[in-house]
């Protein structure tokens, strides 16, 4: 009977590692998805498109459809890239919608108990949640339909909203599991351990408030003539990144245009500038710069305290060390109309978002460690090869949750300026990269054009209504 348990663990490792290689449970997530930077950087993105599109029925299907998403966003497949993004929120619409855990994800719920959480079902975090539906609202932008990218960005708010509810309700419920398991999850206990994203958490003050998304929406709402919703989203913007000088210059234009004096009087002492007024038949450029990636997770062995003392797990971190964004210059011809100023830092809504769940992972691991000694211990009184297999098995299932969306932009940019009616040459440029596109500009009119920096690429679009 010891020697058929011996065999049954033997062939079940061997069966796990062989199946479960290609997935994120034994190899981590990055190593999958680097190929999807390559594509974007080489302009070569319709092999892994077909690839993704064989991911729509896997248990890890919303981060798949969200890389998707931007993939083909940045390729200039919009109609493909709104299908992703409208399956990716049905997906999370369901899964929020279920007023109780599948049976399917009860059984992933288990199997992360014996294996690690990249068994669990990718669920977006709320900072992409909310990109999702930035990134719809630019879609339907693009294909001229502003109604529908009005609804998306206020579906985007609505989620930013929402996240701060669900954040602390999530800290509470996480807190009461560690106590009742006597769990220390103190931060002065892992502080250290998380000290390589300091910098970066320490830009924003939670990870799903995002003022480039509220700056989006309200230039938007300026396109669909509601000026009174772009100022105040506007204004959102600003309490939340309130440096971009560009939007600052916004919310004085529409408050002097909408005659909020107070406001007024308050934002020029505030800025120490006044509102530059606006000239008759002029146009606007708006220019959204997205720089770089996000950083990729890494992994750190992480001591977490359990009934059998502290037992070391592996724990998802970003060791990336913060740097200064570089901006985007902006010609026109021979002179320079200004350059791009930061309104996000995405790599710090990442960081502050998985600092924001170390507490229930922490509580997650500890009982996930517990069980996976409990197990050796009692292959081990079998027989020592039992007890070496579950070892074994233990060392290599070990691995820290690294998924995210990682197609992301480190970090985003705005400028604004006013330009005479007519076809303009703006040329773009970013260390050695440059670019250049003619756009039309209209008499009281928006006109947006998106850049997208990958590093090695320059993507740029014009949008016009």
């Amino acid at each position: 009977m010891k020697q058929a348990n011996t065999a049954f663990c033997l062939i079940a490792l061997t069966c796990m590692l062989t199946a479960c290689a290609a997935t994120s449970i034994f190899m981590h997530y990055p190593a999958q998805a680097i190929k999807y930077r390559l594509a974007i950087n080489n302009n070569n993105e319709q092999a892994v498109l077909s690839q993704l599109d064989k991911k729509r029925r896997v248990a890890d299907k919303q981060l798949y459809l969200m890389e998707r998403g931007r993939i083909a966003s940045l390729s200039g497949r919009v109609d493909e890239s709104i299908e992703d993004y409208k399956e990716v929120l049905e997906q999370i619409g369901v899964r929020q919608d279920k007023a109780i855990i599948s049976a399917s994800e009860t059984g992933a719920q288990a199997a992360s108990l014996f294996t690690n959480d990249n068994s669990i079902p990718y669920s977006a975090s709320a900072y992409e949640q909310v990109f999702i539906h930035q990134y719809q609202a630019l879609n339907y932008l693009r294909k001229g339909k502003l109604e529908a990218a009005t609804i998306e960005t206020r579906r985007a708010n609505f989620v930013q909203s929402e996240a701060n509810e669900k954040h602390h309700r999530e800290i509470a419920k996480a807190q009461e599991k560690a106590r009742k398991n006597q769990i220390d999850v103190s931060q002065d206990r892992y502080s250290g351990y998380f000290a390589s994203m300091d910098a970066a958490v320490g830009k924003v003050k939670n990870s799903f408030q995002n003022a480039y998304t509220f700056y989006t929406s309200g230039l938007i709402y300026e396109m669909d003539n509601l000026p009174n919703d772009a100022y105040i989203d506007y204004k959102k913007a600003l309490q939340i990144y309130p440096d971009n000088r560009h939007l600052q210059r916004d919310v004085l234009r529409l408050a002097r245009s909408l005659g909020m004096r107070e406001d007024l009087a308050r934002y020029s002492k505030q800025f120490g500038m006044k509102a530059e007024s606006v000239k008759r038949n002029m146009g606007s450029v708006v220019v959204l710069y997205e720089q770089g990636y996000v950083p990729m997770k890494e992994e750190i062995r992480l001591p977490v305290p359990t009934a059998h003392g502290l037992l070391t797990v592996a724990f998802p971190v970003y060791n990336n060390p913060w740097i200064k964004a570089a901006p985007l210059q902006v010609y026109n011809k021979t002179h320079e109309i200004g350059t791009t100023e930061v309104i996000v830092d995405v790599y710090a809504l990442a960081a502050k978002a998985l600092k924001e769940k170390a507490t229930g992972m922490i509580v997650r691991y500890a009982l996930r460690a517990a069980a996976k000694y409990e197990m050796q211990k009692k292959a081990g009184k079998q027989n020592a090869l039992a007890g070496i297999t579950a070892q074994l098995y233990n060392m290599v299932s070990e691995n820290a949750d690294r998924r995210s969306w990682v197609t992301l932009p480190g970090n985003a940019q705005t400028l604004r300026a006013a330009m005479k009616p007519g076809t303009h040459t703006l040329h773009f440029k970013a260390g050695q990269l440059q670019q250049g596109i003619d756009v039309t500009v209209r008499s009281n009119q928006i006109t947006v054009v998106r850049v997208v920096n990958t590093g090695v690429r320059m993507i740029v679009e014009n949008i016009t209504l």
